[in-house]
């Protein structure tokens, strides 16, 4: 999160209907995780104002110090490093995307993508490996340079301030994006003008109905409370594509964490050899992955895994 002394921060009406009533669900420190009463949207105030949202990302990819998320991972350049270093990170993140991609290849008209939120791109470097023709946007220009260094053709900016031409991509992704937007639904009706005739789109966020966010309550990963401005649940997502013009045809929940070490792992990080530290993460991971996913499988299928993926057509 930013250092909270660096902007001042605002109330705002829910980003779905309008309504200015909500009612509070928790209250973390100085900000309020609340509840629109009408549409059931959950969503934090006070927030920072929209147009200080370059300088509050690109701290988080510059990898200034004063940035930090609730599990104490201080900024994404750190994770660029991992990604470039562990090939079993890579491998990991490959397997994800080979899996998104095989579902976008099945709805999208054509082959030409937009990643919105495309960070370092390396989802975009999945996709081109898989003859798509790429390209993305990314608040942060630390990380669109990053990309542009990898020959990805990756724009700085946001989808307010960005011209896209219409009816020009098959499919557009934000993988965990549309939770950091301060206006949703202005954002999908810009992106599904550029979308050509029953283009997809897919749309990764945390799950506000994720059983683990019932069980840890205030201390659920979910809620960084500085970037996550509003939080979905199947039924809030389904609203907001409805809104915006898309028809979903697809909902699932993935990735419920049983082991969540990250910020024990960050503090040894350094302290012990790195063989060492790559063997506790990777057995961290295979526990997720074995016994985890066979004690949240019901959870996932009843619609309250961690993470909900949409995929959607443009109506």
């Amino acid at each position: 999160m930013v250092d909270s002394d660096a902007i001042s921060r605002i109330d705002v009406p829910c980003a779905l209907c309008g309504c200015g009533e909500a009612e509070v669900r928790y209250r973390i420190g100085e900000f309020r995780v609340q509840q629109c009463v009408q549409c059931g949207l959950v969503a934090v105030n006070p927030r920072f104002p929209e147009e200080e949202t370059s300088h509050v990302y690109e701290a988080y990819y510059g990898g200034e110090a004063r940035v930090q998320d609730t599990d104490g991972e201080k900024c994404y350049g750190g994770y660029i490093k991992d990604v470039e270093r562990q090939r079993s990170r890579r491998v990991h993140l490959n397997r994800i995307h080979r899996r998104r991609l095989r579902t976008l290849e099945n709805l999208a008209p054509g082959r030409r993508l937009l990643d919105v939120g495309s960070a370092a791109g390396f989802f975009l470097m999945d996709a081109r490996e898989r003859r798509w023709e790429v390209s993305g946007l990314d608040v942060s220009d630390s990380a669109a340079r990053y990309a542009r260094s990898h020959r990805l053709a990756v724009r700085t900016g946001t989808l307010k301030d960005t011209h896209l031409e219409p009816e020009s991509v098959d499919a557009v992704t934000m993988w965990e994006v549309v939770e950091h937007l301060h206006d949703p639904l202005r954002d999908l009706l810009t992106l599904r003008h550029a979308l050509r005739p029953h283009g997809a789109l897919a749309i990764s966020t945390p799950n506000y109905d994720s059983v683990l966010r019932r069980i840890r309550g205030g201390r659920w990963h979910g809620f960084k409370l500085d970037e996550h401005l509003s939080l979905f649940s199947p039924q809030t997502v389904g609203l907001l594509l409805e809104e915006a013009g898309f028809e979903p045809v697809r909902l699932l929940t993935v990735r419920t964490d049983l082991l969540r070490a990250r910020r024990a792992l960050l503090r040894i990080r350094g302290r012990v050899p790195d063989a060492l530290y790559e063997t506790l993460r990777l057995g961290q991971t295979a526990i997720n992955e074995s016994l985890g996913k066979v004690i949240f499988f019901p959870w996932e299928k009843l619609l309250q895994g961690d993470v909900l993926e949409v995929y959607a057509r443009k109506r």
